[in-house]
């Protein structure tokens, strides 16, 4: 028999590397989300999950890189980026996954996530938006999906380094 797998959006996070080297010792086949399928695109998305659906058992969302600014200077662009890395790549993200979950009456997604969804970071706000706002979606994600055995976990990463002095 295959192994099962577990896909992880977004490979660019030490935590999210530390979460894929545990899951293969664990057995798991871990897959990052190639990144030519963009995390917004649900048709892309979706096309890309569909072809493990059978063997997917769970799905690790992990928090974007920080935008870092102050509320005077961010940039329109970085209010993209932010918006989009954050809660609507978080959205399609669950709309996808947590769909194929349904159907299959088992699977789980976890949003790892910072301790920033409930602590300013300080010169980002955008970052800590973002995350209180994917704090809300899992709520509501349990709510919507929970009935249906699919799990779904809103874990806070501690204060990293480079947190405690604002450095990206």
């Amino acid at each position: 028999m295959e192994n099962k797998v577990v896909i992880i959006t977004d490979l660019r996070t030490p935590e999210a590397q530390s979460a894929q080297e545990y899951l293969a010792q664990q057995g798991y086949e871990v897959l990052g989300v190639p990144e030519t399928v963009s995390l917004c695109d649900e048709e892309a998305l979706s096309a890309f999950a569909e072809s493990f659906r059978d063997r997917l058992c769970g799905v690790i969302h992990p928090a974007p890189p920080r935008v870092l600014g102050g509320i005077d200077t961010v940039t329109e662009e970085d209010w993209i980026k932010a918006r989009e890395e954050g809660p609507i790549a978080a959205f399609v993200v669950t709309k996808v996954f947590c769909g194929i979950f349904r159907d299959k009456k088992e699977g789980s997604l976890i949003y790892l996530n910072s301790i920033h969804a409930e602590k300013p970071v300080g010169k980002g706000f955008l970052f800590s938006m973002g995350c209180g706002a994917v704090q809300m979606l899992a709520r509501e994600v349990n709510l919507d999906y929970g009935t249906d055995n699919v799990n779904v976990f809103f874990v806070q990463r501690g204060i990293v380094e480079d947190d405690l002095y604002c450095r990206s």
